[in-house]
């Protein structure tokens, strides 16, 4: 479940969840391009299903490592969040 602060900017982020969702052939996104959303549009929306612990601890390592191994480049023209 997630809660949207900002509902008219959340179709850019769901259609990259979605997109994502597809490019991996799974029934969930990857998880280096969830954990990249959640981080980036954190100011805009929350993950009610995901511990608070899970997303201030793990995501962050997550992230991290998702840019060493160059897996964001698609969002380098992302719109910058809500603050």
């Amino acid at each position: 479940m997630t809660v949207c602060r900002f509902p008219l900017r959340s179709h850019r982020r769901l259609s990259e969840i979605f997109g994502s969702t597809q490019r991996h052939g799974r029934n969930a996104p990857d998880l280096f391009e969830s954990a990249f959303l959640a981080r980036r549009y954190r100011s805009e929306f929350e993950l009610l299903l995901v511990p608070q612990l899970v997303q201030q601890a793990v995501f962050p390592l997550l992230v991290g490592i998702g840019r060493l191994l160059g897996r964001y480049a698609r969002y380098a023209d992302a719109p910058e969040p809500i603050r």
